[in-house]
């Protein structure tokens, strides 16, 4: 199965969800607020763009940086709502050439 449409489903407790970022070495320990599909929702309210729109691929890795996808890290990290467009403009400037990201 492609790494694109895998779907993780875990309880939505704030410790389930920090425990097994934790066991997977995908976090520092700092808290995370479960991605439901509710608050990505909630964030993709605060901007017109769609959800698969893509900004580009974001190094190390290069992976598309879509919208839905920072909705989802944004969502993790306690970015409210209003700020969403902040992070998308600013994904958006770091993803330009002469910024040279990577």
């Amino acid at each position: 199965m492609p790494k694109e449409s895998m779907k993780i489903t875990l309880d939505d407790s704030l410790e389930v969800v920090n425990d097994w970022f934790y066991d997977k070495g995908w976090t520092d320990g700092l808290p995370i607020i479960p991605p439901t599909e509710g608050r990505v929702q909630k964030l993709m309210d605060w901007t017109d763009r769609s959800g698969p729109e893509s900004l580009g691929r974001m190094p190390p890795k290069y992976g598309s940086a879509t919208i839905e996808k920072l909705a989802i890290n944004a969502v993790m990290a306690g970015c409210a709502g209003e700020y969403f467009p902040i992070v998308i403009a600013s994904v958006e400037a770091l993803l330009q050439g002469p910024f040279n990201l990577y």
